[in-house]
């Protein structure tokens, strides 16, 4: 019994050593699985963590391309809107898609007005077909860049001279979206070459000037100098001439009626008023010919200005076929502007030539009609302004382009030398280092404009073109 019951306690306990045993193994085998799970979820969190923050990092860097691209765009927007050249974009048809102020201000026109509308609408007609040709080349894919000197014609007139650089923009596939151009005014550069190519040709004509002035000037003194001797060799009242007369035998007073019956006097006064013509003619040449030697010194616009008119007035081929004492005359002064340093008879001389030059112009306006001309003057930065406008018919283009050349005139063979502005002109540019310029459309009067250093050691070649257009 005994025996038995200790049998059963040795069964019991080695099953429940077994058990103790499995149950070590099933929580250990628990554990494990606990482990796993754990570091499964610590492995999720971290990937968890490290997705967040990569998309906190790509958020982060596309806030700051986004800034990076605002800033970039932001540049752009006001190079586009400050720059100084006009900027388009074409498209293949040929149509302004964009522009910035500037080339709207350069083209006189509202922004509306220009977006839309045909580049080449905006070329002077003169080059309209070349400017498309070269537009559609570069659409083709024919060039793919283009630069080029353009002479645009803005609203009401406001032509300009630009250059036009392009290039095609593509597309992903390659083909043509539309043409980016700059457009730069080059007027004034324009202008500029205008007013070195007429000094070059005062240079080389006033050389040829000089040199043909004093060989005609011995001859023609010769004439003027012998037409006087026989003027007086048969005048009556001087005594020599009546004693030869009755030496020889001739009845002077006879003589006398013979001359006047056919015209002799009357030719011989011909002569010298030709003779003095040319001796002008000469002088002329000569005064367009040398640099001025004469002393420079302040003088008041104001006084020169009127003692012009006065000579203008008292002018006798302005009196007898002009009347310019019937002209108008409206001063506009500024009359705190200080004394101009200069040779005031030259200067006088390009205003006497002005006058002159206005009152012929105003003489082929219709009958009915005031003739004005109007002098003003004024101030900006180191130079003086004058400016000498009248109301008469105007001039062309063309004829603005060459009014300074030598010999160069509008009026009847015998009533102009073509001589008088050329002389203007070296007078004001050669001797005072200044600049004359002439404002002028056809039936719209015109200004001569004449810019004067207040000094003689200034330059007036900067600030001529705001003047001008002004």
């Amino acid at each position: 019994m005994m025996t038995a019951s200790l049998v059963i306690l040795l069964i019991v306990i080695c099953c429940l050593i077994v058990n103790r045993h499995l149950l070590k193994r099933k929580l250990a085998g628990m554990e494990r699985d606990l482990d796993e799970r754990r570091q499964s979820c610590d492995l999720h969190r971290n990937i968890q963590l490290e997705q967040q923050t990569a998309r906190e990092q790509y958020i982060e860097t596309l806030k700051q391309s986004e800034q990076v691209l605002k800033e970039n765009e932001q540049r752009l927007q006001i190079i586009f809107e400050t720059s100084q050249s006009g900027i388009v974009q074409v498209d293949t048809q040929g149509l302004i898609v964009f522009a910035n102020h500037r080339m709207a201000e350069m083209l006189g026109s509202p922004l509306e007005a220009v977006i839309g509308s045909r580049y080449v609408d905006h070329v002077h007609q003169d080059e309209r077909d070349m400017a498309a040709s070269l537009l559609q080349q570069v659409i083709t894919g024919k060039i793919d860049h283009v630069y080029t000197e353009r002479h645009y014609a803005g609203t009401g007139g406001n032509d300009f001279w630009g250059i036009f650089s392009g290039k095609r923009l593509k597309g992903s596939d390659g083909e043509t979206v539309a043409i980016i151009g700059i457009i730069t005014d080059i007027s004034e550069r324009k202008q500029m070459q205008e007013i070195m190519v007429q000094t070059e040709k005062m240079i080389m004509v006033g050389g040829l000037a000089a040199g043909m002035a004093h060989e005609l000037n011995n001859p023609l003194g010769g004439i003027l100098q012998n037409t006087q001797n026989i003027h007086r060799r048969i005048s009556p009242g001087l005594k020599a001439n009546e004693t030869i007369a009755g030496e020889v035998g001739v009845d002077f007073d006879l003589v006398q009626q013979y001359l006047q019956r056919r015209g002799v006097n009357e030719l011989l006064h011909h002569i010298t008023m030709a003779g003095t013509r040319a001796a002008d003619i000469i002088a002329n040449l000569l005064a367009f010919s040398r640099k001025g030697t004469a002393s420079l010194e302040p003088t008041p616009l104001p006084e020169l200005i009127n003692r012009a008119l006065e000579l203008a007035a008292c002018d006798y081929d302005l009196k007898k076929k002009y009347d310019f004492r019937n002209i108008r005359i409206h001063r506009e002064y500024d009359m705190v502007m200080p004394p101009i340093v200069m040779n005031s008879l030259e200067i006088e001389q390009v205003l006497l030539n002005i006058l002159k030059n206005a009152a012929q112009a105003l003489a082929e306006r219709p009958s009915g009609t005031k003739s004005q001309i109007t002098i003003r003057t004024r101030r900006s930065d180191q130079y003086a302004i004058i400016e000498v406008e009248d109301n008469g018919p105007g001039m062309s283009e063309e004829t603005c382009k060459r009014i300074f050349d030598p010999f160069f005139t509008t009026k009847e063979i015998g009533v102009g030398t073509g001589l008088g502005l050329s002389v203007a002109y070296a007078l004001v540019v050669n001797n005072h280092r200044g600049i004359i310029r002439v404002d002028s459309e056809q039936d719209r009067g015109t200004r001569f404009i004449i810019s004067l250093p207040f000094s003689t050691g200034e330059t007036a070649v900067l600030p001529l073109f705001a003047e001008i257009n002004s």
